[in-house]
């Protein structure tokens, strides 16, 4: 009795405890190697320090700052879902005296518009090398729609070398900023600007950088020269509550500010770091912060810098993650640089990050440095995930393979795939190459950004399918921004969560995509094609032995007038005894018996289909051989 008893209580707490959960790790594939055995020429680019989009044709776009047919001007590059890797354009073709009229030096993660045209800038280049603002077709036919510096002279007013990426705002506007530039001056330099665009190319300065100083210090209270850490690794973001957010260097205390920016274009700092410091100077709250802001479920914004923290803020390195309001209270997540080896070696890295990305409830992110690699010693970085409350979880150290042929030092921002994976660029490792693009595949693995179904995703022409789609981490404006595509063709502005029954308006297949912040996006094909029947005659009928028969099959429309094509294939159980392509319609042949034995055999004609037509198989007719 006893015994049954314990049986009866391990089972009981088999069903009421949760099942144990499995701890996450990753596995990482090298999917392109830049500059493989073509250096330092490179005509394909290289220095690709920016993340990469996947737009609405199901490929992924990033841009690499150096390379290249034309004066080293970098390039555009394109990476099919299968690892194909070509450059759709490469800078500097348009050349007057030095200066690349087109552009150079491509900066900042492309995004898509909601016209279906990538967006983005190029730091040098121009008439007066101070940079562009350039569309660009998915084909590659680039529009440059606006010259920094190409009024004003040297003292650029209207802004000049932008640093970092656009985002589209809900107004529709583009809106990104420059290191230099603007009607202050700041030491040597300018401040830099925010400016906004219109996708036609309207042009404004929004504000300028460095508007407001200390007249103790000279130090920019409000600012100055955005991103300028690690310059093109991120851009603004727009939160939920419609203003934008982003980092800038500058600030009460020189170690940077995070500012925000009304619709109406009011300007505020919302936090300069270092206002926490140790008593040698150090800054416990970060320092540095750079790459783009993200907005998690709870509204806060999450960001990086790279130095600064508890540990690292008496000799600047180290870095943070963190988190803060839109009221201003920061709260720090992570400190790197948590157990140094030797005094001064991080093995949880310090420095530079990439930015995340949010998936599943949890962060996704890379650090440059650090990691237990085999041949990295403490150096090849690693792929980690942090939880909302701070706990970080590397999930791949870089470095893991012989000359770190898995890559080394990932930068720029990762970007989940529509395959529920993220990629990035490794900026160094890659025996033979310039650094290249990595795929890291989490076990278990995660659901994709922006999940897309169509059910059914065959139909009968004039029958509807339902579309449904969501984007579990869409808690930014800038992500629930999101655009529906259809055939490559933008179709509508559509929530970042909805139905939607799908009438095709007639037969074919539909290459249907949601995008949302012109970065992440989920795709489906529908087919819809028309039902058909097939007739089946065979005469002579009852056949002689060794003798031929002709086989005429029919096939047509159930409920329309089109003539269908292709394959018919006339067959004896699972045996093709014969077959041919339609002609209007209709498929003949003459075929033998094979030297049958005499008897009754089953034979039926079964049309494969095109792509406007299903397929559909004949009422057998029975035939005899004599």
């Amino acid at each position: 009795m006893r015994r049954i008893f314990i049986l009866l209580c391990a089972v009981l707490l088999a069903v009421l405890l949760p099942a144990a959960v499995h701890a996450q790790t990753a596995t990482e594939t090298l999917v392109h190697v830049f500059c493989q055995g073509d250096y330092p020429t490179c005509t394909e680019g290289f220095n690709a320090q920016s993340g990469l989009i996947q737009a609405s044709d199901g490929n992924f776009y990033g841009s690499a700052q150096a390379g290249g047919n034309n004066l080293d001007g970098g390039v555009i590059y394109r990476l099919s879902a299968s690892g194909n890797y070509d450059v759709i354009y490469t800078f500097c073709q348009l050349l007057s005296g030095n200066n690349c009229l087109d552009g150079a030096a491509p900066v900042g993660p492309l995004t898509e518009g909601r016209n279906g045209l990538l967006y983005g800038v190029t730091h040098d280049g121009g008439p007066s090398n101070g940079g562009t603002i350039y569309s660009l077709t998915l084909g590659g036919q680039l529009t440059t729609l606006y010259s920094f510096c190409s009024a004003g002279g040297s003292a650029c007013p209207g802004g000049g070398n932008p640093s970092d990426g656009l985002v589209q705002g809900s107004d529709g506007n583009f809106y990104g900023a420059t290191t230099e530039g603007g009607q202050t001056a700041y030491g040597q330099g300018l401040g830099g600007t925010i400016f906004k665009m219109s996708p036609a190319g309207a042009y404004s300065v929004v504000y300028t950088f460095c508007s407001t100083t200390d007249p103790t210090t000279g130090l920019c209270l409000d600012g100055v020269a955005p991103d300028g850490y690690v310059a093109g690794t991120g851009s603004m973001v727009q939160h939920s509550n419609g203003n934008l957010y982003g980092t800038a260097e500058g600030g009460e205390y020189g170690d940077g500010v995070i500012f925000q920016l009304t619709p109406a274009g009011k300007y505020s700092v919302v936090y300069s770091f270092c206002t926490v410091q140790n008593n040698t100077g150090g800054c416990l709250d970060g320092s540095a912060p750079y790459n783009s802001l993200i907005e998690g479920s709870d509204a806060s914004l999450y960001g990086v810098t790279g130095g600064g923290g508890q540990n690292g803020a008496a000799n600047g390195e180290g870095g943070t993650i963190y988190k803060i309001g839109t009221n201003g209270k920061l709260t720090t997540l992570y400190s790197f640089c948590v157990n140094p080896v030797n005094g001064d070696v991080c093995p949880d890295g310090d420095g530079l990050q990439s930015g995340m990305e949010l998936a599943d409830g949890n962060f996704y992110g890379s650090v440059a440095n650090g990691g237990d690699g085999a041949y990295g010693n403490y150096g090849g970085g690693y792929f980690y995930q942090m939880t909302p409350s701070g706990k970080l979880t590397p999930l791949y150290n870089f470095c893991s393979q012989v000359s770190c042929d898995d890559g080394s030092s990932p930068s720029g921002g990762l970007r989940q795939g529509s395959n529920g994976q993220f990629y990035g660029l490794a900026g160094g490792g890659t025996s033979g190459g310039q650094g290249g693009i990595f795929e890291a595949a989490v076990s278990p693995s995660l659901s994709p950004a922006v999940i897309f179904t169509a059910n059914p995703a065959t139909i009968n022409f004039g029958k509807s399918t339902q579309l449904s789609w969501s984007s579990s981490s869409a808690y930014s404006e800038t992500l629930q921004q999101c655009e529906a595509y259809y055939n490559g063709n933008p179709y509508a502005a559509v929530d970042a969560s909805g139905l939607y029954l799908f009438t095709p308006p007639f037969a074919g297949t539909y290459h249907l995509a949601i995008i949302c912040g012109g970065q992440q996006g989920g795709f489906v094909t529908v087919t819809a094609l028309n039902p058909t029947q097939t007739v089946l005659t065979v005469t002579p009928n009852p056949l002689a032995a060794d003798s031929k028969a002709t086989l005429k099959a029919i096939v047509s429309q159930t409920a329309g007038s089109a003539i269908p094509t292709g394959e018919v294939q006339f067959r004896y159980g699972s045996r093709v005894i014969a077959s041919g392509n339609l002609t209007g319609g209709v498929l003949s042949v003459l075929a033998s018996d094979n030297g049958l034995p005499a008897g009754k055999y089953s034979i039926d004609a079964v049309y494969l289909g095109d792509g406007q037509n299903f397929g559909s198989t004949s009422t057998a007719v029975i035939v005899t051989v004599q």
